[in-house]
């Protein structure tokens, strides 16, 4: 039972980093939204792009400039 301490702390690190968030992998679909963020307008590949962005999705379709 000498080793017991050092199992219990092995353990609770695997649980502590399997807890931590993941990053999302978005799928490479060419599907363009339109999203704002801080003020500015931005057109992104699609809406998983711009969600891990933090942005907002306005529209699903490509930001025209004006």
């Amino acid at each position: 039972m000498k080793y017991a301490p050092i199992v219990c702390i092995a353990i609770a690190a695997f649980l502590i980093d399997a807890s931590a968030a993941r990053a999302e992998v978005c799928p490479l679909i060419f599907k363009p939204v339109c999203a704002e963020k801080h003020g500015g307008f931005k057109t992104y590949t699609n809406a998983c792009f711009a969600r891990v962005a933090h942005a907002s999705v306005i529209a699903n379709c490509s930001c025209v400039k004006h």
